[in-house]
């Protein structure tokens, strides 16, 4: 069924890249009523909102490789592109590589609050109101983040109602029993106010509160998708408190997520959720990014304070843990 969505997806990217286009225009559009409010002309204000943004183009680009099917789409496209280059001047590309390669390690990371076009599609209390906190700037894996950051974003309650971390799904093995046949399903790590921020009600028994993400090496405990309840365990009326082997571990069930909730990757599905402290204790450090970050901002705070007050903190951020090289975050 994933394949079918995403080449579903394909037919759908005109309306879904107008709805794209609006959401970067409008978040352009603040930022070069900052600049001018500062005193910059128009054509001034829009450069320098280009730069402080991190380019349209890689913005669209990274969204596009989340939602479709991007080596479907451009590989041919990249590859006939860049043997034409090199086939014409191929000592001019080779210098453009690394020039383009040392601008984009000096640039500092940002966050960019332009996501929301993929959440509104969650079955979670207004989809609307959610914005993907998306890293952007600097070497290694755009998005992710590490969990000092988000336990610092998170302490900004004047700024957010709830702010949550995952990992993102990943397949680990899996038995239904301590001795039984081993399968394979797809976990992942979130905070404990994970569902609490997103408004989901569990189907049967709870799910995961901050108590459950505090205890070092968090407790073992686990909740289930509503599919993966009812196709792989049968929908068993007495699963609570039964314990499941997931990449190793034992883990005790204690809810079941409601029908039709699979995750925020709106791309993959989850099948087990597990508490992040249930993670080996080195992927909890400064330097260490793995967790994809989702906030619910309050309704009284602007889209155009909130993308400021961000980039503060992030800055902030960076000035506690790497002083004078910032760039060594995301390398």
């Amino acid at each position: 069924m994933e394949l079918w969505k995403r080449i579903a997806e394909l037919f759908r990217r005109n309306r879904l890249d107008r709805e794209l286009d609006d959401e970067l225009g409008f978040h352009l559009s603040l930022m070069e009523e900052e600049f001018r409010a500062k005193g910059m002309s128009a054509e001034e204000a829009r450069a320098a909102a280009q730069r402080e943004f991190g380019g349209v183009a890689h913005a669209k680009e990274a969204y596009r490789e989340e939602r479709g099917m991007p080596r479907l789409e451009s590989l041919a496209k990249d590859s006939r592109y860049a043997l034409r280059g090199l086939r014409r001047n191929p000592g001019f590309t080779a210098a453009a590589v690394l020039s383009l390669a040392l601008g984009i390690g000096a640039n500092t990371a940002v966050f960019s609050l332009f996501h929301a076009v993929m959440l509104r599609s969650l079955p979670v209390s207004r989809p609307e109101q959610l914005v993907n906190m998306y890293r952007t700037g600097g070497w290694g894996s755009h998005g992710i983040s590490s969990y000092p950051l988000y336990l610092e974003l998170r302490r900004h309650i004047e700024l957010f109602s709830g702010v949550l971390a995952s990992s993102g799904a990943r397949n680990v093995r899996f038995s239904a029993d301590p001795s039984g046949h081993m399968d394979f399903v797809h976990r992942e790590f979130v905070t404990g106010d994970y569902f609490t921020t997103l408004g989901v009600v569990p189907a049967m028994g709870r799910l995961f509160t901050a108590q459950d993400d505090r205890v070092p090496h968090g407790h073992p405990v686990a909740v289930l998708s509503y599919d993966f309840w009812r196709n792989r365990l049968g929908a068993d009326p007495q699963v609570l408190g039964r314990t499941l082997i997931v990449d190793e571990q034992p883990l005790s069930v204690i809810g079941v997520a409601p029908p039709g909730f699979r995750g925020v990757q709106v791309e993959t599905h989850t099948d087990v959720w597990v508490p992040t402290m249930m993670t080996r204790d080195k992927v909890m450090e400064v330097g260490m990014h793995w967790l994809y970050i989702v906030a619910r901002p309050k309704p009284e705070v602007s889209r155009q304070h909130l993308q400021s007050a961000v980039d503060a903190v992030m800055q902030q951020y960076l000035e506690a843990h790497y002083g004078d090289h910032p760039n060594l975050a995301f390398r």
